[in-house]
């Protein structure tokens, strides 16, 4: 049966080096190693993705902007959103490694170093209904933290709205303590006055009172 998977290679472009490589499909053994090498010799300047037709299957190729390339030689038809994401998941791995070693690294020096997590990649897009599954669940993690994530924004604006009704509402707290503060500054003042009031008039009135009496007893007085 052939595999979805035949080859994953790792180089330098430009240069023909190979970094590392991966063989899946027992047939092909290293045969695609020189189709590999041929496309590492192209230069390539900034980050660049393509397919190449072989007589073995289809090349998915990426490089990033320090001429590290990317490759995997799939079965013909193989989707290419998974033989994207196996490119992406590929050059994860080997960024991990720090982009100096991969630069500067001799020819096949991880081919051995990371020989079991290249079996695993092989082996994890190799059959396609856990791909599949997998990539159902991603889409429903994805979905779930999405709404997880408006969720929280909306529970943000909540508080946001919370917060400016507590401003107004202490604003407004404030505004009526200073009004009773002064209402009863104001009543204090309204009563001292109407005692002051209340003071001149009964003095009045008894200046009238001393007025009226005071000619009486001086006149009874005189006689």
């Amino acid at each position: 049966m052939e595999s979805n998977i035949k080859y994953i290679g790792v180089g330098r472009s430009g240069e023909g080096l190979i970094i590392a490589t991966y063989g899946n499909d027992r047939n092909l053994r290293d045969t695609p190693r020189n189709e590999l090498q041929g496309i590492l010799m192209n230069e390539s300047d900034g980050e660049w993705r393509t397919r190449v037709g072989s007589e073995y299957g289809t090349w998915f190729a990426k490089g990033d902007s320090n001429k590290i390339c990317y490759l995997v030689l799939a079965r013909n038809g193989y989707p290419d959103r998974y033989a994207t994401a196996l490119l992406d998941e590929l050059e994860r791995m080997f960024t991990n490694q720090g982009t100096d070693v991969l630069l500067t690294c001799p020819a096949d020096a991880y081919t051995k170093v990371m020989g079991g997590e290249l079996r695993n990649l092989a082996m994890k897009y190799e059959d396609l209904r856990n791909i599949d599954k997998l990539y159902t669940v991603n889409s429903q993690v994805l979905e779930v933290q999405n709404i997880a994530q408006a969720g929280i924004q909306q529970v943000l604006r909540n508080t946001e709205a919370a917060e400016v009704v507590a401003a107004k509402a202490q604003s407004l707290e404030g505004n009526a303590r200073v009004f009773q503060n002064d209402s009863k500054r104001l009543e204090r003042m309204m009563y001292w006055r109407k005692v002051k009031i209340n003071c001149i008039l009964i003095f009045v009135v008894i200046a009238i009172i001393l007025y009226i009496i005071i000619p009486i007893i001086i006149t009874q007085s005189n006689k």
